[in-house]
């Protein structure tokens, strides 16, 4: 294990570092608050031994408690994700958990300036003809503060248009 100090903050440049410096050929990344379920290890390593799949992840657990839009919203749009992911490809994964094989992405690195690191991924990862796929079989829970959701979705929401829109030609 190696901790890595940044001057720079942002999960992106950390990212971009980890990929520069790191010569594994699988990053798994996580939220630091995520806590994925069991087997985890297991099920990331059986979805990337499949020579068509280049990055996964999982999809969060959303506590009954946020409720209402929120709830409703996110299970459908991971239902979304996952039948996506059967047919071919999703362009969305789920950052809170995250696995690639570095060689699927090439060399790249994530805009630092747009948020959607996990979509930023996702494209380039497909853009270089592999699959990307949620997986319902890897779940993760987070503890998220529920006073900044709006300005986090809204945010998102933001990043994943602008990042789709650089990718439209796929």
């Amino acid at each position: 294990w190696e901790v890595i100090s940044l001057e720079s903050p942002g999960k992106s440049h950390a990212i971009n570092t980890a990929m520069a410096r790191i010569e594994s050929q699988v990053l798994i990344i996580s939220d630091a608050d995520a806590i994925v379920s069991e087997g985890w290890f297991e099920k990331t390593i059986w979805w990337l031994s499949k020579k068509d799949v280049g990055a996964i992840s999982g999809v969060e657990e959303i506590r009954k408690t946020r409720g209402g839009f929120e709830t409703y919203y996110r299970g459908t749009a991971d239902k979304l994700r996952i039948k996506e992911s059967g047919i071919f490809s999703t362009p969305i994964l789920e950052g809170g958990f995250i696995a690639f094989k570095k060689k699927c992405v090439g060399r790249f690195f994530l805009n630092e300036r747009a948020n959607a690191d996990d979509t930023q991924l996702s494209l380039r990862n497909i853009e270089m003809g592999y699959r990307s796929v949620m997986t319902s079989e890897i779940t993760f829970s987070s503890r998220r503060n529920s006073t900044d959701g709006l300005r986090r979705s809204i945010r998102r929401s933001q990043g994943l248009s602008r990042a789709l829109v650089r990718k439209s030609y796929l």
